[in-house]
């Protein structure tokens, strides 16, 4: 929940722009595994957690406070730390679904798990390449403004 927040407030920040349409893709397939994945546990007839509901709710609180993306954000260093913060997302996505493709066959339901895992790593890849660059506009700016003489 926390991860389709923030990728709709970096989209909204970044509307019409590559990044932007990056996160809007991202973010309906987000929404989409998040479906199979309910369609799971009410097959293996396990409840959603409120726990991990609450936790989540907790880190988007978070998030909101320190990470994000807009007219603010004048250094790039807030993208760079939102970018950051999915792309740790993404990784735990891509190795739960190699979990999931290992224990298949003892799973209720027929999902590609494997097929699953592939687009999680692609999608790795291209957030991984906007993290680079937005990392490196960040920092660079902030290289440049510790070393100017005042």
């Amino acid at each position: 929940m926390a991860a389709l927040k923030l990728m709709g407030r970096v989209s909204d920040a970044y509307v019409n722009e590559p990044l932007g349409v990056l996160m809007l893709r991202l973010r309906a397939d987000l929404e989409s595994e998040q479906g199979l994945l309910r369609d799971l546990l009410g097959a293996l007839d396990a409840p959603e957690s409120q726990v991990a509901q609450a936790l989540a709710w907790i880190g988007e609180q978070f998030a909101r406070f320190k990470i994000g993306a807009g007219d603010d954000d004048i250094s790039g260093l807030m993208l760079f730390e939102a970018l950051e913060a999915l792309a740790m997302g993404f990784f735990g996505r891509m190795s739960l679904f190699r979990m999931l493709a290992v224990v298949r066959e003892s799973l209720p339901l027929d999902i590609d798990f494997a097929g699953l895992a592939e687009r999680a790593s692609l999608h790795l890849e291209e957030l991984e390449a906007a993290r680079i660059t937005a990392g490196r506009a960040a920092l660079s700016s902030a290289v440049t403004a510790v070393s100017s003489p005042r």
